[in-house]
């Protein structure tokens, strides 16, 4: 279960601890810390920065265009799990072929 920061509720971890599962990955509340509310010292690295978000936006949007990855056309979470694994399969085939010829 993943929750946001500062939205914790005695909701989530009463789900939780029915579920038996333990308590991780949850960002503590309050400010963000130094080191990640950095901005990137030379315009360089500002540049690097965003090229690396403009190619992980790209690769999102083209795998929901081109694999069905915007949304499951099988029912419940096995499905849906089922449906990622096989559009990501075809990707890797597709790439690895792109890239053997």
């Amino acid at each position: 279960m993943v929750t946001e920061r500062n939205r914790k509720s005695s909701r989530e971890y009463d789900d939780l601890h029915d579920r038996h599962l333990p308590r991780r990955n949850e960002p503590a509340a309050g400010m963000i810390s130094s080191v990640r509310g950095q901005e990137p010292a030379s315009r360089y690295a500002k540049r690097r920065l965003a090229r690396y978000r403009t190619g992980a936006e790209g690769r999102v949007s083209h795998l929901k265009r081109r694999y069905g990855l915007d949304r499951s056309r099988l029912k419940g979470d096995e499905g849906e799990r089922i449906w990622i694994e096989w559009s990501i399969l075809a990707y890797n085939a597709d790439t690895l072929a792109v890239r053997t010829w």
